[in-house]
């Protein structure tokens, strides 16, 4: 489910860069960090775990400011952000737990 997630939101940045939207170069980099990601969500590697818990903590840094500047100077709720802010955490408990499932079935 969490890989499906990512891979949405690939598809996310490509139509951004489709539709000429500012930093395109940046939305190419998610691009390629969603599909890494959401393949190590489909098949989990060593070390994964941290570089979610990595993405995760830029994540809610990076939405966490641009929830609170839209809140305040448009006065609305950019939902994409929202998604990111609830999402993030979640996948990096739901890997931990998993991870030391793993560990109690080896």
């Amino acid at each position: 489910m969490l890989a499906l997630g990512l891979a949405l939101a690939a598809a996310y940045h490509v139509v951004a860069i489709a539709n000429g939207s500012n930093g395109a170069d940046r939305h190419a980099l998610f691009v390629a960090i969603n599909l890494l990601f959401a393949t190590g969500f489909w098949r989990p590697f060593r070390g994964f775990v941290v570089l979610v818990a990595v993405l995760a903590v830029q994540q809610l840094v990076s939405h966490g400011q641009t929830l609170l500047r839209v809140l305040d100077t448009e006065q609305r709720v950019d939902w994409p952000s929202v998604i990111v802010l609830i999402a993030m955490p979640l996948a990096v408990a739901v890997l931990v737990f998993e991870s030391r499932l793993r560990r109690t079935e080896a």
